[in-house]
């Protein structure tokens, strides 16, 4: 039976309308006999947040999945999504940005991006439990080997050898003096800064099984113990207690939550489906509330003034409104815990689920919010407040949060006067394909039809339709563009037509040179020129002076254009075409965006600020126009499934785009809005880190001054840096290492991984982390040092040394090179002596010789004398050989 004193929460409120709303809440809770919070007190004042269960502190959030749904999605992760288990037991976030999540499998890392499975080997198996304390160090607690302590890349561990009450840990939680409390099955105890280990010895905690810890913001730690029994410890030391047989709360307890506004008092949950809020120390009957049809509550946290209620069949939020059962999420039972990332997303477990995020969502799903089938949507026309959305099976209008049944005609006819026969807009065109739906300078709409009752003018209750039989080429109509003359041009099978003054006056077709005529879209040219795009036939532009056609020759890649449309801020034209996308100037010149990451595109819709947005079959790219236009490299937003895109764009459909930026895209399953002026990243919220780096294989964490220290002896450096986003986006991340890279790397953080530096010289480094918006509106950079010591061939006594012994080499080969010299010229010097020598003696024997003869022959010889000259045999020299003549 519900009591009149409620319990002590608030409606959530967005933080831009809290102090609006701050008075009120005090005099609501002075009214209903609440207490009042003192953070209250003062006017502007922001009431405490609260301290979750795994230490962190929460956050307000960024989404309201209670007030505001429509503008959230929500995330599921299993073991068919990334992560490497289907049940998860805990959860909680380190301060760089990691969460981490305890499963019977072990525990598991994610950065966003990339869920990392801790092995086994180091001690971290079933876990039960996760704490994050005030050093950021993670606590694991085990469901069957004790509790393990991992930081800076090492993990110790405690069991019932080293004096751990129990192998099989419940819970952990910290002081504010910084002790660490570990609950059991067989009771408490606590870890201090020295990592000593002391089991609580207190009758009414030793062999007590612990259901759960929770610190309040006085930083005491409350429990709640298997028994029922409540405490709260301080020091090491029981603080305060009740007992079961005290607690004026019946039933079974199953959870105990610090109330924040005001330490002294708690709220309880109960295995009968009820919540109390009651002070340890007051025998008052306490406020209570009923929750069902929730049962078997695991936890509770109290974010954003409401108590989160995670329970075996459901989740649901408790405020001053009442209790508001969260449904169509894609996680519906076995809750365990929920908390809050530093971005303000909600994460949630289940043992049975895995884990589940919900996170803002730029995109609305229309058909989702108004509960409406899924369709493919052709075209979105807005009307004053009314949306008209034109599908391949009729007609839809929405209007203030319904969906209207009829829309009243007071007249339907022809535009040759004949009756229409109908007296509703909506049920006339049930079950025809409407192609597009344009709103004129007049408020009118202009809805073509294909192979139906023709191009039908809306004005303000009266219907006029345009058939064959009023002049009109065909009943296969695209769409209709509104000249500046106030005449309509009409894009269709057999060419265009003109329609003015009310009636078919003329149009442009086969007779006027123009050799396909069919036409898919229209548009009007800067000099009141009529330009036709066809399907498969290029482009007809029909002045006064005749028809000019452009081809793939004039420059187009495709010859079935989708969509020619003027630029709201240039004077050019805009062609997307069935593999590109390309401009027309003044001058009649196609250019083709040569380097668009894509080219299946529909159409071009520009913002206030001059962002392209372009609708594709793989999504929505968003750039700013100047890279459109300067040929450089185009880096785009990309909007898809996995980022809150709920569809995909219609081929060749027609979205409404209001001046205030509101854009509602005709998708193949529905229509969404998103405005396009709203800032589409906040990347400035966006945590980035180097937690460590590889040197050769081996993990180096930094320093205390958060630089990282490499030997010099390391042939390999591997960067690890993070970006920590848990959002629908994708920014870019531009990364260098200064003093090495000669030019940045631009990716998206998607693609962010390891980075490989070989044969770095010894040094100082930089590596320069930045993430963009992609609209140039915010960036945000870091900077980590990296000191690589010099390699011995690096210093400076290595090449003293290297000096030395190359001028000693230097002059040891000078010097065997002059010896060498001068043993050659000796040994030249010496062989001119020996020649000169040779000479000598045998000038000096022929000169003998020649004395020997008498000065004048004779005559004759007597016997004798012809002897002695006859057996002389002359010296001589022979090709500058000497000839040894004692031979």
């Amino acid at each position: 039976m519900m009591r009149n004193d409620r319990i002590d929460t608030k409606p959530a409120r967005p933080k831009r309308r809290l102090l609006l709303y701050c008075s009120l809440i005090l005099s609501l809770a002075v009214l209903c006999g609440l207490f009042v919070p003192s953070s209250y007190a003062a006017v502007g004042d922001l009431p405490t947040l609260g301290i979750n269960a795994s230490g962190s502190t929460n956050v307000e959030t960024a989404v309201d999945p209670v007030y505001e749904s429509d503008k959230c999605s929500a995330v599921l992760y299993d073991n068919t999504s990334g992560l490497p288990t289907p049940e998860a037991n805990a959860i909680c976030q380190t301060e760089e940005g990691f969460i981490w999540i305890g499963s019977y499998s072990g525990l598991t890392r994610y950065d966003g991006t990339n869920f990392v499975h801790i092995d086994s080997s180091t001690g971290v198996t079933s876990v039960r439990s996760l704490f994050v304390d005030s050093k950021n160090r993670l606590w694991i607690g085990t469901n069957d080997n004790g509790l393990v302590l991992y930081h800076n890349g090492t993990y110790t561990r405690w069991d019932r050898t080293d004096g751990m009450p129990a192998d099989l840990i419940h819970d952990i939680a910290e002081d504010d003096n910084g002790l660490i409390y570990v609950g059991t099955t067989e009771g408490i105890a606590t870890i201090d800064e020295n990592l000593r280990i002391k089991p609580i010895n207190d009758p009414r905690v030793e062999k007590a099984a612990v259901t759960n810890f929770h610190r309040s913001v006085n930083g005491k730690v409350y429990c709640l113990m298997e028994s029922g029994d409540i405490m709260s410890f301080q020091d090491g030391k029981v603080v305060d207690f009740l007992g079961i047989e005290n607690n004026p709360v019946k039933g079974s307890i199953t959870y105990v939550l610090p109330d924040p506004t005001d330490p002294e008092y708690v709220y309880l949950s109960t295995s009968n489906a009820m919540v109390y809020r009651i002070k340890l120390d007051d025998s008052k009957k306490p406020s209570e509330k009923n929750i069902m049809p929730l049962s078997e509550i695991q936890s509770m946290e109290y974010i954003n003034e409401q108590i989160w209620l995670c329970a075996r069949n459901g989740l649901a939020v408790l405020d001053q409104n009442g209790l508001h059962l969260l449904n169509n999420l894609p996680m519906n039972n076995s809750f365990t815990h929920v908390m809050t990332d530093y971005e303000g997303n909600l994460w949630f477990t289940s043992s049975r689920q895995g884990i589940m995020k919900i996170v803002p969502n730029r995109f609305l799903n229309l058909f989702e919010h108004y509960g409406l089938n899924n369709a493919v949507v052709n075209s979105t026309c807005l009307l004053g407040s009314q949306l008209f959305i034109g599908t391949d099976d009729g007609l839809l209008v929405l209007e203030n949060d319904n969906t209207l049944n009829s829309l009243p005609l007071d007249e339907a006819k022809t535009a040759s006067g004949v009756d229409l026969e109908t007296h509703d807009l909506i049920s006339y065109l049930q079950g025809v394909r409407i192609r597009s739906i344009i709103r004129d300078s007049q408020d009118t709409l202009w809805i073509s039809t294909w192979s139906g009752p023709g191009l039908l003018h809306y004005d303000h209750g009266k219907l006029t339709a345009f058939t064959k039989a009023d002049g009109l080429y065909s009943d296969h109509i695209r769409t209709v563009v509104e000249r500046e003359n106030g005449s309509y041009l009409v894009a269709l099978t057999g060419g265009v037509n003109f329609i003015q003054y009310g009636r078919v006056s003329g149009g442009y077709s086969s007779g006027y040179g123009i050799r396909n005529i069919e036409t898919l879209t229209v548009a009007e040219g800067f000099d009141h020129s009529t330009i036709l795009g066809t399907d498969g036939g290029g482009i007809y532009i029909v002045r006064n002076t005749g028809v000019k056609h452009f081809g793939r020759e004039e420059g187009l890649t495709s010859e079935i254009v989708l969509r020619i449309k003027r630029d709201p801020y240039r004077e050019i034209l805009w062609i997307v075409t069935s593999n590109s996308l390309a401009y027309m100037t003044k001058d009649d010149e196609i250019i083709t965006v040569d380097n668009f990451p894509y080219a299946n595109n529909f159409d071009i819709y520009f913002s206030n600020q001059d962002e392209a947005w372009i609708l594709s079959s793989n999504g929505v790219y968003v750039v700013d126009s100047e890279e459109l236009l300067d040929g450089k490299k185009i880096e785009p937003l990309h909007f898809d499934f996995s980022n809150g895109l709920p569809f995909y764009p219609t081929s060749n459909s027609y979205s409404e785009l209001t001046e205030d930026g509101d854009l509602y895209i005709s998708g193949n399953r529905g229509s969404a809005l998103i405005n396009l002026d709203e800032p589409l990243t906040d990347v400035g919220a966006l945590r980035m880190a180097i937690p460590y780096i590889e040197a050769d294989g081996k993990r180096i964490y930094p320093d205390d001054n958060g630089n990282f220290v490499v030997s010099g002896g390391t042939q390999k450096v591997t960067v690890y840096p993070f970006v920590f986003n848990y959002y629908l986006i994708d920014p870019q991340v531009v990364y260098r290492l200064k003093q090495f890279d000669r030019f940045q790397t631009t990716i998206t953080c998607n693609e962010l991984g390891p980075i490989n530096y070989t044969n770095l010289p010894g040094g100082t480094y930089h590596f320069i982390m930045e993430v963009k918006d992609p609209m140039a509106h915010e960036n945000r950079s870091m900077t980590v040092r990296i000191d690589k010591g010099r390699a011995f061939y690096e210093q400076v006594w290595f090449y003293i040394l290297a000096a030395a012994l190359l001028l000693a080499g230097l002059a040891f080969g000078v010097r065997h090179y002059v010896n060498k010299r001068i043993a050659d010229v000796e040994a030249r010097h010496k062989e001119e002596s020996e020649r000169q020598r040779i000479h000598n003696e045998l000038e000096m024997g022929a000169k003998i010789q020649a004395s020997m003869l008498p000065p004048v022959d004779p005559p004759t010889f007597t016997r004798d004398e012809f002897e002695v000259y006859a057996s002389m045999d002359p010296a001589k020299e022979v090709g500058g050989d000497f000839y040894d003549f004692f031979m």
